[in-house]
């Protein structure tokens, strides 16, 4: 083909459909870049991963009958998100201690509950005990089982009569579980979540109470709630279509 031959076609071709050939190699380009970050970024997995601090701010200061006021902050790493709060039973004014955590599964478990007694030399009583609490959450028909350590801390200056019993479980989805190795269990989540609650008693004085089972059984759907990744089972009609 001639020079002039390839100066008459050469228009043709830059003007395909109407549309020069660099815009259309740029919106290929464009294209092509929006889709390898939305698969990096994994936009379209339909999992959306909440921040650990926009969570914690989802936590109602009133649950049921409990009333929650602001605890002095914790020192912690500031990879770590947390809420200290006590809550206040308006019925009985006994109160339970919580401490809500959120971050890497290592630097949560680097944190031990021991960090909760700064000035108090606490000893355990006795090894973590097994502690159930089943509560109702919406939309489901089964009350959900949640597996918590507690264990009993007491202060060697007051003859051990003043007690404190500590409850703590781990979740990254809304069920609570206490595994034996959650560095291993939640190795491959990114954000996890660590509870404590906690509450002083006099073991000279009264019996032991259950505030903190009677605390959790109201709370926990509302934590899980917050953390937002408890998805209710799908209804009879909808899983028949």
């Amino acid at each position: 083909m001639s020079a002039p031959e390839k100066q008459l076609k050469l228009p043709i071709i830059e003007r395909a459909s109407g549309f020069p050939v660099y815009v259309l190699l740029a919106a290929i380009c464009l294209l092509g870049s929006g889709v390898v970050h939305g698969l990096w970024t994994d936009r379209w997995s339909g999992t959306d991963v909440v921040p650990g601090e926009v969570v914690l701010a989802r936590v109602p200061n009133k649950i049921g009958v409990w009333v929650g006021t602001s605890l002095p902050p914790l020192d912690h790493p500031d990879s770590i998100s947390s809420l200290h709060r006590q809550y206040t039973n308006e019925l009985t004014d006994r109160s339970v201690n919580v401490l809500f955590t959120a971050g890497n599964v290592q630097t949560i478990s680097d944190y031990p509950i021991t960090r909760l007694f700064p000035g108090h030399p606490y000893r355990a009583v006795s090894d973590p005990n097994s502690l159930n609490i089943r509560c109702s959450h919406e939309g489901f028909k089964e009350r959900i089982l949640h597996g918590f350590y507690s264990s009993d801390y007491y202060e060697p200056a007051n003859l051990k009569t003043q007690q404190l019993i500590a409850v703590w479980a781990w979740t990254e989805d809304g069920v609570w579980q206490s595994p034996i190795k959650p560095q291993d269990q939640f190795a491959h989540q990114g954000e996890v979540y660590r509870l404590y609650v906690t509450q002083d008693w006099d073991f000279a004085a009264q019996s032991r109470p259950n505030d903190i089972q009677n605390f959790l059984s109201t709370a926990l759907p509302e934590f899980s709630a917050a953390i937002g990744r408890l998805e209710a089972p799908p209804s009879t009609e909808e899983a028949a279509q």
